[in-house]
C-alpha cells in the first residue's frame, strides 16, 4: 500500500517506539510502501531511497485522502 506523509515531516525509526532509532526522515509529501500494519504503527520502506522503518500509522494518508 502506498502511503503519503501528511500534514508534517515525521521520523522513520528502526523499531516501533519513538524511542527506537530514527533511520530516515518522511517529509510531507514523500511516498511510503507500508508492508505491513499492527499496533498503530506501519512497516515499510521510504520509496525516494528503500530506507526500510517504522512510521506512526497517524503520520500517513492515503494519496487520494486530502490531508
Amino acid at each position: 500500500m502506498i502511503r503519503i506523509a501528511a500534514p508534517s515531516a515525521c521520523a522513520v525509526y528502526k523499531a516501533e517506539g519513538e524511542e527506537a532509532e530514527v533511520v530516515a526522515e518522511l517529509r510531507p509529501g514523500d511516498e511510503f510502501a507500508v508492508l505491513d500494519l499492527s499496533g498503530g504503527w506501519a512497516w515499510g520502506y521510504r520509496r525516494l531511497d528503500h530506507r526500510v522503518g517504522y512510521v506512526p500509522q497517524a503520520h500517513l494518508v492515503r494519496p487520494d485522502e486530502p490531508e
